[in-house]
């Protein structure tokens, strides 16, 4: 029994009895049934199922409540009062956007400016201006 075939073979049998051990052990860890463990998955699961039940009715009906709200919306644009309404609404003409140089200072402002400076010379000399807008 010492020749070099005799001891491979006994190698690797002993090393398929490891891995088939390992492979055992690791089974019976993680999918082992625990009956102290069962009771309470089972209570936990029927709490979970009611509480998702709870949640589904409580969408379903607010779905419903949702469609009913949109029928009744849908035939507010049926009624006679809204078909009666007029469009008082009014074109709006194109207009240039922007300015060439957005740091220059609007027109609005220049005047506003030059009023004030005018407000502030007409009290120094003691006249009043009247500005316009």
């Amino acid at each position: 029994m010492n020749s070099p075939q005799t001891k491979k073979t006994l190698t690797n049998a002993a090393i398929v009895v490891a891995v088939l051990g390992v492979v055992f052990g690791a089974y019976w860890m993680f999918f082992r049934s625990d009956p102290a463990l069962e009771g309470a998955s089972s209570a936990e699961d029927v709490v979970r199922t009611v509480v998702v039940a709870e949640e589904v009715s409580r969408t379903i009906r607010d779905l419903q409540t949702l469609k009913t709200s949109v029928a009744e919306s849908v035939a507010l644009f049926g009624t006679p009062a809204f078909k009666d309404l007029e469009d008082f609404s009014q074109v709006v003409s194109e207009e240039p956007i922007g300015r060439s140089n957005p740091f220059t200072p609007t027109e609005w402002k220049i005047k506003k400016e030059a009023e004030n400076e005018a407000i502030k010379k007409a009290s120094k000399g003691g006249s009043s201006v009247v500005t316009g807008a």
